[in-house]
Parts: structure tokens; sequence; C-alpha cells
């Protein structure tokens, strides 16, 4: 490649551009997926790689997706070769063992030629319905090995220049409940890679394959010299925390987290020995999970703003040791599903709990709620005569920050999903919501509270059905920070995040140990839910930031006027007395109590 250096305004509008070829292929993935989780959640990201498949550009979806993809995009390099590429091909990939998340994250990438030369590769990954496995929708909170989650799919042509490989098709959708829908849905992941491809080859034509090679390699440059500057500013020294899951799904045990960071100059190590093994449930993270998540917790405790492009560049100055045989790197062939949605949220809680005691305090944010609390159902649908599956996240309130409260009712800051509109979900679904909204007392008390909380029913109007669900955050509450506090158990279940079912005709809710005898009250499977019973889950709020007793009264009186919090909260988390009846602060009573 030619060492002549590249101005720096065609530099940025080829950086920019970059980034807006990655939003142009989400928005075509959007319009026209089949599955709600795709066109209301936008579970999914879009990024672009280089002639040497090392990323260059994403667009901010899924943090967790876009943290975790270039792994795969190593593994297609390693056993198909970046040089056995063909114009008109078209990759796909989900095995966790080789880069993936889980099983449910397909990852899809096409190779970009010009005059023969390899000068990019559009990627995409996407959470699908269904993969197969033991239960609808993947998420078999008692899985004790993969083979259970579903069906692996190695670095795969499914198009082979440009003629589509059908017999990977027909094994692929033999395997899993609605075909119809994934196989909607895999097409309009390669549609939205054929628009990242026609721009690509736009660009190229315009600059030239020189330029566009430099301006490729400089960005990644850029993103480098800007990591290692944040990283330097931080204070050479070893950083520790951990941080627990509430069990495994399969034992009551809790799990740990165990982070321990190194800063020695522009360089920075995440060490997570000391983190539990791995263990028999579906509470696994494959390395890349781990690494992926600890680079989203670092750019959290730094000072990058807008104008930063997350890309190759800045994973150089950071090294990730995740022992082997650990919950954060298990070995073949442990399940994993449970790692990539709740492992990877705990992960970024613990590296930010490490990193929080050297970066400046406005840098650093209280734990979110920390649980997608995955819920799936399926059957056979009474209009259609069709097999549906139904997969909805849980949202919930996010940590509070140096100057602001939590985010209310919002995934978990490494995803970045959006909430499901449950208007949709009735419609494709047979399923009515009972109730879908936030949760008084939720948010962890601080000088800055945490986000709200929230909690949500449906009713089955099927004959049947069988659900599942994969969660944590029931006993273990997130964290608060610098004196901010942790939110209170929920007083309807005495847990923090929880799933509870009410069998037709009965007024009262039980969890599954009750109902089902299963081992954890947040990681079950399979079981059977019949017409008219109803489906509850509920999830906490964020944590706290800074002394509650330094919080302005008045936003005190703000939140209770939202119904964010009761007045018994007001006085007990916060010492702000207020009248009910008139909805004033008693200023008086106010600093008398403050003040013991």
């Amino acid at each position: 490649m030619s060492e002549r250096k590249i101005d720096p305004i065609t530099l940025e509008v080829i950086r920019g551009a970059l980034g807006s070829v990655c939003y142009e292929m989400g928005l075509a993935m959007e319009r026209t997926a089949f599955s709600p989780i795709f066109s209301e959640g936008l579970d999914y990201s879009f990024a672009i790689f280089d002639g040497k498949g090392e990323m260059v550009a994403q667009h901010a979806f899924d943090p967790c997706h876009m943290a975790c993809m270039p792994f795969s995009v190593e593994w297609v390099a390693e056993e198909i070769g970046l040089e056995n590429l063909e114009p008109g091909d078209l990759i796909m990939h989900n095995d966790p063992f080789r880069g993936g998340s889980h099983l449910s994250d397909i990852t899809m990438m096409t190779p970009v030629f010009k005059d023969g030369v390899l000068v990019g590769i559009p990627a995409n990954r996407a959470h699908q319905i269904d993969i197969g496995g033991m239960v609808p929708g993947g998420f078999a909170g008692d899985a004790t090995e993969i083979f259970q989650e579903g069906i692996r799919i190695p670095p795969v042509k499914i198009v082979s220049r440009g003629k589509e490989v059908k017999d990977v098709w027909n094994i692929l959708f033999a395997n899993v409940r609605d075909s119809y829908t994934m196989q909607g849905d895999v097409r309009a992941m390669m549609g939205a890679l054929n628009v990242g491809k026609r721009r690509l080859l736009e660009y190229t034509d315009k600059y030239g394959i020189e330029i566009w090679n430099n301006a490729l390699e400089e960005t990644k440059n850029v993103a480098e010299k800007q990591m290692r500057s944040e990283i330097d500013a931080i204070p050479d020294g070893r950083y520790e925390y951990a941080d627990y899951l509430d069990d495994a799904g399969t034992t009551t045990d809790p799990l740990k987290i165990q982070v321990a960071i190194t800063i020695r100059g522009s360089n920075l190590i995440a060490d997570f020995e000391g983190s539990s093994k791995q263990c028999q449930g579906p509470m696994n993270a494959p390395y890349a999970v781990t690494a992926g998540n600890t680079v989203i917790g670092v750019l959290h405790c730094t000072n990058v703003k807008g104008n930063f492009n997350p890309n190759h560049g800045c994973f150089r100055p950071i090294k990730v040791l995740a022992p082997a045989g650990t919950i954060v790197n298990a070995d073949f062939p442990a399940a994993v599903q449970g790692g990539n949605v709740e492992i990877s949220t705990r992960v970024c809680d613990a590296v930010i709990g490490a990193l929080g005691q050297a970066v400046d305090p406005g840098n650093v944010k209280a734990a979110d709620f920390g649980s997608l609390y995955s819920q799936t159902a399926g059957g056979i649908h009474p209009e259609t005569n069709q097999p549906w599956v139904h997969y909805q996240w849980g949202c919930g309130g996010t940590g509070a920050r140096a100057t602001k409260d939590g985010m209310n009712v919002t995934s978990p800051f490494c995803t970045n999903n959006k909430n499901q509109t449950i208007e949709v979900l009735e419609t494709r679904f047979p399923i009515i919501f009972e109730y879908y909204s936030m949760l008084r007392d939720t948010p962890g008390p601080g000088k800055w509270r945490g986000g709200v909380g929230i909690g949500q029913a449906w009713t089955l109007t099927a004959d049947e059905a069988i659900i599942s669900s994969v969660g944590d955050r029931t006993r273990i509450s997130p964290y608060g920070v610098f004196g901010g506090l942790p939110p209170k158990a929920l007083k309807q279940c005495g847990h923090f995040c929880d799933t509870r079912i009410r069998r037709a005709g009965e007024q009262e809710f039980k969890h599954a140990t009750e109902l089902f005898e299963a081992v954890s009250p947040s990681k079950w499977s399979g079981f059977r839910m019949r017409k008219h019973d109803t489906f509850e889950t509920t999830t906490t709020g964020g944590g706290g930031y800074g002394n509650p007793i330094e919080r302005d009264p008045e936003l005190v009186l703000q939140d209770l006027i939202d119904d964010y919090i009761s007045v018994e909260s007001a006085s007990d988390s916060y010492s702000v007395v207020i009248d009910p009846s008139t909805l004033a602060v008693n200023y008086e009573a106010t600093r008398k109590l403050r003040g013991r």
C-alpha cells in the first residue's frame, strides 16, 4: 500500500461516509425485516470491515453486537480465508466458540471487490426470533450444553458467486420453528448488506483504491490515538472490582465476575482471573462477549466525544485476559445463551466499578438494572395454524450519572435496543397485554436517582404455549456510586427483577419455583401456559449517584408528582417531607429530618 499521506478533509469525509453507510444499512433492515424484534426493537447491528478483515466503522445500533462482531470476522478469515472470498459471496456464522456471542445472533457478511481487490466487507449481526433448540426462542434457562440451545453454524457460504447454496439454506430452515419469519429476516439482512456493497463501490469509484485504503488505515490509527490518549490520562495502577449474578439457572449459588484493570501508560490490561468456573447452566460467556463488553465499559469511563469512531484501532491498546473454563471464557460445549444477555452487562458494570476508582467521577455511572430478562413463548397460532415464536426483552432503569438521573425504561447501556410496541406484538401473537407501565419506587436513591423500572403482563389467548425465561438481578441489586444507593426490592414479589405466572381463574401471581419446581426464579424453560394464563415481568431501576439527602427537594417532589416514588420513599430515602394532600414540600420538617 502506498504511504502517501491522505489529506485531513478527505479522511473526515470518508470517515463520515462509512458511518452513514452503516446507518443506511440499518434503516434498510428495519423497514424490510419480518420480525418485531428487528422492525420494532432494532436488535441488530451493522459494521464495515476493510480488506484485512479489521473493523473500520459501525453505527450505534447495539454496542454489544458491535464490540463482539470483529471476532466473528477473524474466524471467517481463519477458516475460509479472505483470499478465498469471491464477488457475490455471502457468509453466515453464529458459533459462539468461533467468535460469536450466542446462537441467536447470526452474523452475515459479504466481500466487496474493486478491480479484483478486496476493498471492504459490510457485516450485520442480528438476533433471530428462533434458532431451534429445546424451547421456542432459544432461551432455555436450564440448558446444560450448547446443543440444547439451537443449531450451530460455522463460517459457511450461503451464497457463492451470487448463487444461493440451497443445501445450506434447507438445513438451516429445517431446524427452526418459524422458518417463514426467519427467512424473511435473513433476506432483509441480505438486502441491507447489498445496500452497503453498492455504497462502498460508489466511494471506491470516486476516490480510487489507493486513497480509499489509505483512509481506512488512517481512521483506525486516529481511533487508536484517541483511545491511547484517554487511557494515558488514567493514573497508572491496578484497580479491582467484583460483581455477581444471582445463579446459574441449574443451581442457586451466585456467580462472581472479578476483574483487575492495570493501567501502564497508554495500555490497559483487564484480567478476569478469579471469576467463577463455568457453570452447568446457560450463564456462560464466550471470550468475544467478555472482550467486547470490556471495551464498552472502558469507553464509558473516558471522555471520547461524538467524533470518535470506535473501530479496530480502539481495541489495540486494550488487552483482555479471560481464563479458559470460566463463566467469562467458557469451554465447549458449555451452554452460553445467557452469557450474551446477562454476563455482558455485568462485565460492563465490573469494568466501570474498577475504573471508577481512578477516572474522573464525572465519567462514572451507577449500575443499570442489569438484566435483559429475556422471555420467550411459542406454539401454534389459533388463527393461522402456523408456528409462532415471541421474544421480548425487559427494559428498566439505567444508572444515575454525575449530573443527571438515570434514563427510564430502556435497555441496558451495552445493548441500546428499543422497547417493542405492545400493540404490534398483539397483532402478531396470540397475546393481550394487561398492563405496561413504569413501576413506582424502583429507582436507586441518590443526589441523582437511577432510572425507573417497568412492569408488564400479557395473557395468552391461544389454547397453550411453551414459555421460558433467562433473567437475573432477582436477588442481587445494582450498585450505587459515591454514596448513591441501590434500588429496593419490589414489595409485591420480594425481588428486584422478576417473572411470575398467574393461572387462569386465580388471583395471585406465583414464581416458577412454586408452580413448576424450577431451581431458579429467573432461569427456567419449557413450561406450559394454558389459555387465559398471564405472564408478568418486572424490572428494577438503576443505582443512584451521590448522597440521597443532597438531592434537591424540588426534584424529589417532581419525582412524586411523576409517580416515580411514593411519599414514604421521599421521607425514608431522601429525608424530604411532603404533604400528600397539598403536594408541597415542608422545608422546615425536611431540614430537621436531614439534620438528623
